[in-house]
């Protein structure tokens, strides 16, 4: 499997484990991406979701986020 769990990972304790997967998963910001079809873009949400660093983005970046979301949301 793909992500967090995937082969070339280092052996981690339960602890350790759980406490990844919580922050993943128990945050603000909820995922759905078990619904997609595609297994290759499942497997790549995955990745990008239980990565060990959060990713950043400057201001720029963000700044689009944001215009995107609010269009999405007035659309």
């Amino acid at each position: 499997m793909p992500g967090f769990l995937a082969d070339n990972r280092p052996v981690m304790t339960l602890r350790s484990i759980l406490t990844r997967f919580e922050q993943a998963y128990c945050g603000s910001i909820g995922y759905d991406y078990m619904r997609i079809n595609d297994k290759e873009k499942c497997n790549w949400s995955r990745e990008k979701i239980e990565t060990s660093t959060p990713m950043t983005y400057n201001r720029e970046r963000r700044e689009v986020f944001l215009d995107r979301l609010t269009w999405s949301t007035q659309f």
